[in-house]
């Protein structure tokens, strides 16, 4: 499989999750999946030295922040 091909089922994976987030009510409705992608694939390769697993967690749950609509957002501990 090449990285574009990789790319396009990860497309379809993450648009399959929004589009059932926003039928939920759960999840934005003005998020693009292709940016969805983009964000994980930097926030993987910046990470990706050994130790920076800490720093990926972090990242994720900024992402998983701004996809989710802003009522159900966490409140902070």
């Amino acid at each position: 499989m090449t990285a574009s091909q990789a790319r396009v089922q990860l497309r379809t994976a993450v648009q399959a999750i929004l589009d059932a987030g926003v039928t939920a009510g759960t999840l934005r409705d003005d998020v693009q999946a292709d940016d969805v992608v983009a964000t994980l694939v930097g926030m993987i390769t910046t990470t990706s030295l050994v130790g920076e697993h800490d720093q990926l967690g972090r990242m994720l749950d900024l992402l998983m922040d701004a996809v989710r609509r802003p009522a159900l957002m966490r409140s902070p501990s």
